[in-house]
């Protein structure tokens, strides 16, 4: 979410050892994805993150924050 101040990575690091297999990441249609629509994913028990102050394509958006989290993760090293 670009109107976020938080990042992935903070996102990720506050996540307890259960929640991390739970890990779900949206990538928002070009355009953004609509207040209404955060508000919806949040109320769900989503949490909004911000990969940097550089607005991806949302081809390339899904790809990169998944290389984020896998490497948090030390999945990938």
């Amino acid at each position: 979410d670009e109107t976020e101040f938080s990042g992935l990575t903070e996102a990720v690091n506050d996540l307890g050892e259960g929640d991390i297999d739970q890990i779900v990441v949206i990538v928002g249609p070009e355009g953004g994805i609509t207040h209404a629509e955060v508000d919806a994913l949040v109320s769900a028990g989503a949490r909004t993150a911000v990969l940097g102050p550089t607005i991806l394509r949302a081809s390339t958006a899904g790809p990169v924050a998944l290389a984020i989290v896998q490497t948090l993760l030390g999945r990938w090293k």
